[in-house]
Parts: C-alpha cells; structure tokens; sequence
C-alpha cells in the first residue's frame, strides 16, 4: 500500500473501511463521512488527470525538497530460493508419520520430496529440528523389516521345497543352505511376491532419496542429529548398502547359471548329433574334457570376487572389532585436515553399458532404484563424516569400514554406481583425518590393499569421459586417504615396506597431463591435487627409521630417487617441488649419504635450489604480500636443500669412495654460505637432523 501510494495510484489502495459502533457518538459519525468525502475527491482529482501530467507531477514531487513531504525509499532485498511446497514442514513429517498403505506412504514421500529438495541450510536444519530425521529413519527401518519378512517367507518356501527334493535323492541340506536368506534372492518367488519386493525396494529409495535431502543441514544441525539418532540409523544405511552388493553377486550369479546350462545344452546337442564310430567317440570324449575344464577355470575366475564378497558379510563384524580392539591408537592428538562437504558427482549419469561378456558374463548391474539407494546411503553416511566429533564413532562401527570397502572393490567395476564408488572413497579419506582412526584404519582387513588398487586403475582408449573423470577423482581421493594414514608414526613403518604402496604413489606424483585428444574439462585440477597428496604421503612416509629409509632410497634399483628429483625439479606447482624436496631431506641420513652422493642429480638439484632462492632474496627485498609470501617457501626450500647437504656432510668421511666428489661440490657452492658447515662438520655423525616438514596432512 505505501508502494502504491508514492506512485500515485491511490485507486488500486482504497482505504480500509471500519465498523462504526452503534454507541459512538456524533463527532465520530462525521469524522467518518468527512473521510468519506475526503477520499472520494481525491479519487475523482486522480482520474481527471492525464498521464503525462501524473508522471510529471510524480518526479516533482520526487524532486522538490518540500518540508511538508517525506520520502521513503524501499530497498528490495534479494531474492531466495522458493520452496516448492504446498504444506508445512511439520505437515509433512505429519503425513509420513501417519500413513499405513502403500499409496498414502508413496504420496507422503513424493510430498516430502518436493518439499526437501532445495539447498538452503537454514531450512534444513528447520527440518531437522521438527523432526524430520527420526521420522524418515523409523520409516526405513519399517519398510527394510518388512521386505526381510516377505524374503524369509520366499526362503523358507524355497528351503522347504529343497528339502523335498533332498528326500527323494537322501542329500541333507545345509545350515549353510538354509541360513542364506536375502531380501533379493527371489529365485523361486511367485510374480506377487516379486512384485511386492520390487514395491518395497522402490519405497526404500525414495525414504533414503528424501532422508539425504533432510542432511544437507549444517554442520552443527547434523551434529545435533548424528548424536540423537546415528547410533540406530548407521546401521540401517549399511543394511541397505550391504543388501545393494548382495542382489548384485546374486544377479551376477544366476546370470552365470543360466549361461552354463545354455552352454551344457548346447554340447548335449552337439553330443547326439556325434557318429558312433569308435575314433569319433574318443575325439568327443576328449573334447568334452577340454570343454569342462575351460569351463571349470572359467568359473574359478568369475567366484573369486564374489565369493570374497559373501564371506565378508559374516567376517565383518569378528574381524573389525578384532582389529579394533588389538590396534593402538597414537598419542598425537593434531588432527589432519578435512573436506567440508562430500564430493558433488562430476557424471552426467551413472553408467548403464551392457557387461555381458565381462568377467565371465556376470552382469550384475542393478537397477534404478537400486542404484538410487546405494548412491544416497552413501551420501548421507558423508553428510556424518562432516562432523568432526564423529568421525571416531564411524570409523569403529564394526560393520562401516566393510561395507565401505566392498562398495569401492566391487567388480565388475561398472556394477557400482560411480557416485556411490566416490561417496565411500571421500568418507574413508575424511575418517583417516582423526588421529584415533589412522592406525586402526590401516590395520583393518584389505583397507589398504583397496586404494593402491584404486590407484593402479589407468584410464583406457575406449573409456568415456565419464568413466575417465571417476578414474582421476578416485585416484585424487584414494591419494588424500593414504595422505591421511601416512602421518601416524605408527602407519610409517608398514606403509613404507609396502611396495605396491610406494610405487602407485611413485606414479601419481609424476601424472602432471593426460594424453588424450578429448581432454575432459577440469583434469588439470584434479590431477593437480593428485599429485600433491601423494607428495604429500612420500614426505610423511620418508620420515621413517634408518632402516625403512634404505628401503625406499633403494626401492626399483633408484628409480624412487629419480622420481623425486623429477618432480622436485620439473614439476610446475610449487607445492609438489617443495614436499618433494622436503622427501628428499627426510631420507637422509649416515646410511643413505653414499647413494644420494652415487647420484649427480641429487647434488645438482641441491645446488641450483641454494643458488636459485639466494638469487630471488637479493632480487626481491621490497616487494608485496604475494612475493613475501612466496618468500616464506623459498627459506623453506633453502632450509630443505641445507639441511640436506649438512646430513651429507656429517655422512661423509676423508676414507669413504664419495668424499672427493661431495669436496668438490662444496667448492663450486659460494664460499661464505658453506665455511662455516666445512670447518665444524668434517666428520661422520650417527645423529640424524631430519624433521618433519610440516607434517599435517593437507
């Protein structure tokens, strides 16, 4: 109405128009009707003019510093985002809370969806303190009961029929056999049964789709959160992980069945249509024999990742918590560093290509649904690993660290939903942050193992651009992870006498560009942080004991050392030169000053360092913020290259075969910055002046 009024469109404005008491008296009575008549002049004034007159006489006034006026200026505040929703927050938990069918509870979670799926934090964390979480996790816990009930019905059927089988054979069925109950092994179920499993998958998604949207909260509302109800939802999200992987290895396995008898058919067909001559007989029987073991190995190959995969889901919880409870945490309470949000997916879409032929023919892609839920479970077991206080309550769960390693090493690799692969990858490199978790993440069963496999995955010609980005982006994360495990003094020691280890990593920290015509975009950038997580872990790795640092000066006959002098000296970002020098100045010592000398590069890169930042401090005294900074890592490189060369000096004694040559090296150097180093250390010292070169991870 003020807007209305200082255009002068009174006419769209009218004056409210108040109820006269029947007790009022007559002053009232005439205020009123002389308002009355005051508005209806005003109305009839405004009409009569023209529009040129009103638009003119509008900027006088907007113009004329009158007294008697005063103007209001109206700053119109930015616009937000608009929430798509016809009811409450509350309404909607409401609704979810209360419905019982399967049409009420499908429109309240269509109704929840529109309504949660927005980015702005401050309404979700809204959304959680009305209750949201607790709301949607009693609604997956109910939905995740009661398709366990209908696939133990099925499995019982199942069994029952078995067994009827087994009686007229007389073979005994297993408890194995019998135990084995799956929500998706629905082999023997009636079209209803599928039907209402399929139903009841589908409702799973969405509740977990819908839950993911609640924890795009803050951080402190999904703290609040984590500490009300993630005792009993972690659980919940790792069952619906686990059942995921499950109703692929089951896919994959009756896809292979259905092969083996088509293949057996065949053969019987071929065998009937054989001659029965005697040397006929004996190429067929011969043949067949050749057939079957082909087939024998072939089925080897195919069962060993799945049959990995189903023992692991009754050896989890014996072998994590034993692992837990036998593993030392360290003292050093300085956390590593910590991403703030789960990594967005960089994928148009996940994956769809037919893997017939794969792996033996094992398919195993899931669904839609299926792969909606794996995707989101993982998302919302990230938004967890975004708080701090709980990253040590996820990281000791006796069943997450499992669950999380079967969803990056599952195989085929494009069974996996590539965001989902991403997601555990990211909550696994944020839980090994926490001082508490590195030595028992390390020590925990094929942890390690998984992310060198993730880090000798090369994309290949025939790759698209989606599988290529996952591949780099993996290869980003699995880096920050090891980052993260190499800083405990503990992990050292095994890490560093893990070969494979040493050498992904040896291979990361030299990947600078990918050769390829159709370059996605953004490779640079996460090749770049690829390589500085992995300069990252050889600098925390080299700060190990005498003897593990023979190892790694040594390791593929030199070739380790040449890799760090190449990126210390050729690699273009300053931060993967300087922590690969500071790699360089971690492994020497008495022991390893003879190969370092042995090497001419290692000497020449030491001098050029000395000479180049000697040249940059005289160049640039008086300069600003940036150069100075700049600076800061120049006397850190000068003190790397240094330090260096005072343990070489120590090292080297007048009687050992690489004295002459480190002589004359010291005389090239300029003659005041190294007198001083020649006069007091001339003589070899077991004491050892590494340091940690700002040992926190990135």
């Amino acid at each position: 109405m003020a807007e209305a009024m200082l255009e002068g469109e009174y006419r769209s404005s009218p004056l409210p128009v108040l109820d006269v008491v029947s007790s009022a008296s007559s002053s009232s009575s005439s205020l009123m009707s002389n308002l009355k008549k005051r508005s209806a002049i005003e109305m009839t004034q405004n009409n009569s003019k023209k529009p040129n007159q009103q638009q003119q006489e509008t900027t006088g006034r907007a113009n004329n510093n009158s007294p008697t006026r005063k103007h209001i200026v109206f700053k119109i505040p930015p616009k937000r985002q608009k929430l798509c929703t016809t009811s409450t927050t509350k309404q909607v938990i409401e609704a979810i809370s209360a419905t019982v069918t399967e049409y009420e509870r499908f429109h309240a979670l269509s109704e929840a969806a529109l309504s949660f799926d927005h980015n702005i934090e401050s309404a979700h964390d809204d959304e959680l303190a009305e209750g949201a979480g607790p709301v949607l996790m009693k609604h997956l816990a109910f939905l995740l009961f009661k398709r366990h009930c209908l696939a133990e019905s099925i499995q019982s059927r199942r069994t029952k029929n078995a067994s009827n089988k087994n009686n007229k054979t007389d073979t005994p069925t297993t408890e194995k056999q019998q135990s084995t109950a799956r929500p998706r092994s629905i082999s023997n179920a009636s079209s209803e049964e599928v039907q209402s499993v399929a139903s009841i998958s589908t409702e799973i998604s969405q509740t977990v789709e819908v839950l993911e949207m609640v924890y795009r909260a803050s951080v402190s509302a999904v703290s609040d959160s984590f500490n009300y109800v993630g005792q009993e939802l972690l659980p919940l999200l790792i069952t619906v992980i686990e059942d995921e992987l499950y109703s692929r290895c089951k896919i994959g396995e009756d896809d292979n069945k259905n092969e083996q008898s088509s293949a057996a058919a065949v053969v019987e067909d071929n065998t009937a249509t054989v001659k029965s001559d005697g040397g006929r007989k004996i190429t067929e029987h011969h043949e067949r024999r050749q057939e079957k073991r082909d087939q024998e190995e072939q089925e080897e190959a195919v069962e060993d990742d799945r049959e990995t995969l189903q023992e692991d889901w009754s050896k989890n919880n014996n072998d994590d918590e034993s692992q837990q409870q036998q593993a030392s945490v360290p003292n050093n309470n300085e956390p590593g560093s910590r991403s703030v949000t789960p990594p967005s997916p960089v994928f148009s879409s996940s994956a769809t290509t037919d893997l017939r032929g794969i792996r033996g023919g094992v398919s195993g892609v899931g669904t839609e649904e299926s792969d909606l839920s794996l995707r989101k479970a993982t998302k919302i077991i990230g938004h967890f690993a975004r708080v701090s206080e709980a990253t040590q309550q996820l990281a000791f769960h006796p069943r997450l660290l499992g669950s999380l390693r079967n969803t990056i090493s599952f195989s085929p690799f494009m069974a996996v939903p590539s965001e989902a692969r991403l997601n555990s990858l990211w909550i696994l490199a944020n839980l090994a942050c926490n001082s508490e978790n590195m030595v028992m993440m390390a020590c925990h069963p094929g942890l390690l193992q998984m992310l060198v496999s993730t880090l000798f995955r090369t994309p290949q010609d025939g790759d698209s651009t989606d599988v290529v980005m996952q591949i780099f982006r993996s290869h980003s994360i699995a880096c920050r992870a090891l980052h993260n495990l190499a800083w405990a003094p503990a992990n050292k020691i095994p890490m560093s006498e893990n070969g494979a280890l040493v050498e992904a990593l040896s291979r990361m920290i030299l990947q600078r560009t990918y050769l390829r015509m159709n370059r996605p975009h953004g490779t640079s950038s996460i090749l770049l942080q690829t390589r500085r997580h992995a300069a990252g872990a050889l600098r925390n790795l080299a700060q190990a004991p005498r003897r593990n640092k023979i190892r790694l000066i040594q390791y593929g006959c030199g070739s380790f050392l040449d890799t760090l002098i190449d990126a210390a000296r050729n690699d273009p970002d300053n931060i993967v030169s300087d922590k690969a020098l500071a790699t360089i100045h971690n492994l020497a010592c008495v022991d390893t000053a003879e190969t370092m000398i042995a090497k001419p590069e290692v000497l020449s890169l030491l001098k050029d360092t000395i000479e180049f930042v000697t040249r940059n401090s005289e160049d640039f005294n008086n300069t600003n913020k940036v150069v100075k900074r700049r600076d800061e890592q120049d006397d850190t490189r000068l003190e790397d290259a240094r330090g260096t060369l005072t343990v070489l000096q120590r090292s080297i004694t007048e009687d050992m075969a690489s004295y002459p040559t480190l002589r004359d090296f010291l005389k090239e150097l300029d003659p005041p910055a190294n007198e001083e180093d020649n006069d007091e250390n001339n003589t070899a010292s077991d004491t050892e002046d590494n340091h940690y070169s700002s040992n926190t991870t990135l």
